[in-house]
């Protein structure tokens, strides 16, 4: 089971990354790196150009060794997720269907190595959200997981985007998980070591799920007894996992909720075009009840299968 997970996510260590970076076989995320080169060197200097892309890359030195051991790529059978960012900008700036988004977008964003790198570094290190950046961003991410049958992790839904994905959702199932909420890179790869044999049947049942895309009670009845299994070998290992790897880093331990529901690959363009125009009939004093459904084009998009992942409380067993 891969899982295709928002660089937002990452740098700010919310639970979606860190969940995924147990639960998941292997996590696929946006690299912001050179659009000119694949070379080091040309990342290198358009950094040095860059503070904000330099203190972007510092938050995630934290994931060295999780990039070094595979568990995290920016790649899928060669396939790069910032080309796919790319191509779903384009697609915004030309579709007629998209033309109430065009106005978020920006129009100079992928014009030379520089202005993407800093503007990238800087929302992604303030936390964003830039709509210029993060709606084609998550719009790419679902339409990369699609094409390579991945899961996408979620949080919560905050912002009117978000709320308004939620109306596209089908669900499937939701299992209750202990996972790491804080931990070190060395953490996460020695529990992904010691629960590798409940984290794979666990893996390859969500893995069958998500490629079905329906929910089934039989589907429902294995995954809580394998979600059951690896709870019990956490709680078995939980003194050991619980290791301090990293004196800068203590492990902390939660239970998270994973929901797994199926959505439109096009989900994010489809909430975005709602939520604008929600806002726009706000504005002028025609604001319709939320529940009341508004005209969207049918999508031809596909699916795809979001986990959301809510965090539940940490465990108040701290190591130092």
């Amino acid at each position: 089971m891969n899982v295709v997970v928002s660089p937002y996510h990452l740098t700010t260590r919310e639970a979606p990354a860190m969940a995924s970076l147990l639960l998941a076989e292997r996590v696929v995320t946006l690299l912001p790196a050179s659009l000119e080169s694949d070379s080091v060197h040309a990342a290198k200097r358009a950094a040095e150009r860059s503070p904000w892309y330099t203190r972007f890359m510092e938050t995630w030195g934290w994931t060295a060794p999780l990039w070094e051991e595979g568990v995290i790529s920016s790649r899928c059978n060669d396939d790069d997720v910032a080309t796919e960012m790319r191509e779903i900008a384009e697609r915004v700036r030309q579709e007629e269907q998209y033309l109430p988004l065009r106005p978020l977008m920006r129009e100079h964003l992928f014009e030379d190595d520089h202005t993407y790198l800093s503007s990238l570094g800087a929302d992604l290190v303030k936390g964003g959200p830039d709509p210029g950046i993060t709606v084609p961003m998550a719009a790419a991410l679902d339409r990369f997981a699609r094409r390579h049958a991945c899961c996408v992790a979620r949080a919560l839904p905050v912002s009117v985007v978000q709320k308004a994905e939620t109306g596209f959702a089908q669900p499937l199932c939701a299992l209750a998980l202990p996972v790491f909420l804080q931990a070190s890179a060395e953490h996460l790869l020695l529990a992904r070591e010691v629960l590798r044999e409940p984290l794979d049947r666990l893996r390859d049942r969500i893995h069958e799920l998500a490629a079905d895309g329906r929910a089934a009670d039989s589907a429902a009845r294995d995954l809580a007894v394998l979600a059951g299994e690896y709870a019990a070998a956490f709680e078995v290992h939980g003194e050991d996992l619980r290791c301090d790897a990293d004196d800068e880093v203590r492990a902390v331990v939660g239970s998270v909720v994973v929901s797994a529901v199926s959505m439109p690959a096009d989900v994010v363009l489809r909430s975005s075009l709602i939520a604008v125009e929600r806002l726009a009939k706000a504005s002028i004093g025609a604001r319709r009840e939320q529940s009341e459904s508004l005209p969207v084009r049918a999508s031809d998009a596909g699916s795809v299968v979001s986990l959301i992942i809510k965090p539940m409380g940490a465990d108040s067993r701290r190591r130092r």
